[in-house]
């Protein structure tokens, strides 16, 4: 993933009426591929902006690795991190506090 936006989420116009008015999540892709995910629908969308992908949905989680064990919801982000003084503590964001996250590859 490069970046998930959960609000204000850029629609192209031809996908508006599938949604029906809905503003799903967007997780853009390391490769340009975008998915597009409400509570009942999931589009992908290539790097080209072709439509790959439509599947009805009634649910969803994301499946962690063998490490982690667990299913992955978007519904908080969780860590560890330095404050300002050089403090270490944990932090919870709840994702409607949140409009969008994007990530940093090395």
């Amino acid at each position: 993933m490069r970046r998930l936006v959960f609000w204000e989420t850029s629609l192209p116009e031809e996908f508006e009426e599938i949604f029906e008015g809905q503003a799903p999540h967007r997780i853009d892709m390391q490769d340009g591929t975008v998915i597009l995910l409400s509570d009942n629908l999931l589009v992908e969308i290539d790097a080209q902006g072709n439509q790959t992908k439509a599947v009805e949905i009634d649910r969803y989680s994301f499946k962690a690795d063998e490490t982690q064990g667990e299913d992955i919801r978007l519904r908080a982000f969780t860590g560890r991190a330095k404050t300002e003084s050089g403090e270490e503590g944990d932090f919870w964001i709840f994702y409607v506090d949140t409009e969008s996250i994007e990530f940093e590859w090395p």
